[in-house]
């Protein structure tokens, strides 16, 4: 499998998914530290607890957003279908010695 734009577009939401939610437990645990005297282990760990049902919520609907690209139906699927069909043509004409002289594997235009 090649490195596509869709690829991309995945690295850089679950980068951004995961710093968003080490930011938000830290950020948590910094304020149990200051307003109730806990130590860190305690602090990140009730940060966990309070933090769970939002961080799955956005992960879920990140996952869930990010699904019609994955199966390749709905909204967002023509962006990988040129590469698909490209791909499947050149494949079907390195497999077939007579592609250079059919018309089935010539480009599609519109």
């Amino acid at each position: 499998m090649n490195f596509s734009l869709i690829a991309l577009i995945g690295i850089i939401l679950l980068i951004g998914i995961v710093m968003k939610n080490a930011i938000m437990m830290i950020d948590f645990a910094l304020d149990a530290e200051r307003e109730e005297g806990k130590a860190p282990e305690e602090s990140i760990y009730q940060a966990c607890l309070l933090r769970f049902r939002p961080i799955m919520m956005t992960t879920m609907a990140a996952l869930l957003g990010a699904l019609p690209l994955a199966i390749q139906e709905g909204t967002g699927s023509e962006l990988r279908k040129p590469a698909r069909d490209y791909n499947s043509r050149r494949s079907a004409r390195l497999s077939d010695p007579d592609a250079l002289h059919d018309s089935r594997y010539l480009p599609l235009h519109g």
